[in-house]
Order: structure tokens, then sequence, then C-alpha cells
């Protein structure tokens, strides 16, 4: 970000952009019969369960999310 000549950050022609990559569980999590406890949707939010727990889910919104299915390459 830029400064003006006040000294304060300015976003003039920038933009940040905020992208999220749930990881897919791993061969030790799965063996303990755990699973997933994040939803993904294509508007890019994610809602966070906590595991036995009645209480809903916690939502996020990002710019775009990628869910469990999706690689880094």
């Amino acid at each position: 970000m830029s400064k003006n000549q006040k000294g304060e950050l300015s976003a003039a022609n920038e933009c940040i952009r905020v992208c999220i990559r749930c990881r897919p569980l791993n061969s030790k999590e799965m063996s303990q019969g755990n699973s997933s406890v994040v939803k993904t949707t294509e508007r890019g939010e994610i809602f966070v369960s906590k595991p036995f727990a009645q209480d809903a889910p916690k939502q996020f919104t990002f710019d775009s999310c990628y869910d469990e299915t999706s690689t880094q390459g």
C-alpha cells in the first residue's frame, strides 16, 4: 500500500485477494476415524463445525476457496 501526504495508508490501485485451500485428512486422521469439519461452497464460503457439538458452524468468506479434492499443482 502507498502512503498519502498525511502518512496514512491508501488502497488506491491495489487489491488484495484472499484464498484458502482446505487440506484433506491425512492417513493417521483417517485411521483414527476422524472426519472433515470443513465444508466449502462455490461462493468462497467455508463452514467449520465443532465435532460432537450442537453449535451452528462458524462461517468465513474468502475471495476463493478450494476443498480437500483440490491439488496444489
